[in-house]
């Protein structure tokens, strides 16, 4: 059977045996129980049943398991993954590349559909043909269209907490130095910097639209003092918080 032409869709379970390989398909990972080691160029971490995880097409690859574990896997013809001069420079960019996305409602739909695909269809499951293509196509637009990067969802949905670099980069997979690099190519600034001005950004629509005083305005936006925001408001704005809230 040419694995080139066809989809496949399996039950699949790894050893603590390491292997490094890399195939002419795409591949989609999906968790089922227990975890996986995975290491590419730009990834490095254990995928669990909190995410999945997309190979493209030759992308080389280590992996291994530490415990006992089950994951549905779907390789993909290349070709039917959505054809890069259709894309923009964004999602060329995710289409070329291996993609680690927080296994959400979406794709546990997605699971579901495929287990259920499989099993009903089990001497179809290898075919182009029936109800695997749709959901490919599906999957496809699903991973080349632009989307915040786990990291960066993570800040604004939690920038109200404390966050650290360190936990930045386990998050998307990266080792500390990497990541650095990476998000100041994706953003334009380092991680410490996002934050800050994510923060500011939310203090100053706190400030216009509220009667917070400062000190529960700084709470609000994830800043352990007053004196924090107003020493940051004023590096960023020349004027304190207050000045902002009455001159604006």
């Amino acid at each position: 059977m040419d694995s080139l032409q066809t989809i496949v869709c399996d039950h699949r379970t790894y050893t603590s045996q390491g292997c490094s390989h890399k195939h002419a398909f795409a591949q989609l990972i999906l968790p089922l129980t227990g975890s996986l080691f995975i290491q590419t160029q730009t990834h490095q971490f254990e995928l669990d049943e909190s995410a999945i995880f997309f190979l493209p097409a030759s992308c080389s690859h280590y992996f291994y398991a530490r415990s006992t574990n089950e994951f549905l896997t779907l390789d993909i013809p290349q070709h039917l993954i959505a054809p890069l001069t259709a894309l923009s420079e964004t999602e060329k960019s995710n289409a070329a590349n291996s993609i680690r996305l927080a296994l959400d409602d979406r794709w546990r739909a997605i699971r579901t559909l495929l287990l259920t695909e499989a099993r009903d269809n089990p001497k179809t499951e290898r075919s182009q043909t029936g109800n695997f293509l749709p959901l490919v196509d599906y999957i496809s637009s699903l991973l080349t269209q632009p989307c915040l990067p786990p990291s960066l969802q993570h800040i604004h949905d939690y920038y109200r907490s404390p966050l650290t670099v360190t936990q930045l980069a386990k998050i998307e997979g990266y080792c500390l130095s990497y990541y650095s690099e990476w998000f100041k190519e994706k953003t334009g600034k380092t991680p410490t910097a996002y934050i800050q001005d994510l923060r500011i950004q939310q203090a100053k629509k706190l400030l216009l639209h509220t009667d917070l005083s400062i000190r529960e305005i700084a709470h609000q936006v994830g800043f352990e003092r007053a004196s924090s925001l107003t020493r940051l408001f004023r590096q960023r704005h020349y004027i304190t918080p207050q000045e902002y809230r009455i001159t604006i």
